[in-house]
């Protein structure tokens, strides 16, 4: 379940409540990783999908931009560590 910080600003109305997610640093990192794979890989798709007749090297061309995206977004979050 997720975490959230309460956090009391009072005004002149009274007391007023804000949530914040805490999350590890983890999930963080998934929900950009999966935004930008998924723009890049759209965009990688649908270039090649217009300039190339063969669907297969479309498919392998996903595939290898997924690997390259993983291992470039996951070598990102290891030299971003403490």
């Amino acid at each position: 379940m997720a975490k959230f910080q309460q956090n009391a600003m009072a005004s002149d109305n009274g007391e007023h409540l804000e949530a914040h997610f805490t999350a590890s640093d983890i999930i963080k990192d998934i929900v950009i990783g999966m935004a930008d794979g998924l723009t890049v890989l759209f965009a990688l798709a649908a270039g090649l999908s217009g300039t190339l007749s063969n669907s297969n090297l479309v498919v392998v061309a996903g595939f290898a931009g997924i690997a390259a995206g993983s291992i470039a977004m996951g070598l990102g979050g290891y030299l971003d560590g403490p």
